[in-house]
């Protein structure tokens, strides 16, 4: 599921929420928004929203070669980094 997530203690959030104010409302609507209402904190406690990017545009011009040779200047940096030598800063 989610990384973090106690379902055990979200059972027992669920279990102590009030839900006599959702039977009470007549009108279905209004039932189903404090549902949510009710609901919704429980869930966002437990299991948080989270933004991701997604990324599924290809680049046509990022071809196998210049991937090479972006692999080559990382290891490059990687390696000055380390080392901290200027030699291998130069070849960046």
């Amino acid at each position: 599921m989610f990384q973090g997530f106690h379902k055990n203690y979200y059972y027992v959030d669920v279990w102590n929420t009030d839900w006599s104010r959702t039977l009470q409302e007549e009108d279905p609507d209004l039932a189903l928004e404090v549902l949510t209402n009710l609901l919704l904190p429980v869930m966002d406690k437990h299991a948080p929203e989270r933004r991701q990017t997604v990324r599924n545009v290809t680049a046509p011009w990022l071809g196998q070669e210049l991937k090479e040779y972006m692999t080559q200047r990382n290891r490059a940096k990687t390696e000055a980094t380390k080392s901290g030598e200027v030699s291998q800063r130069n070849i960046l």
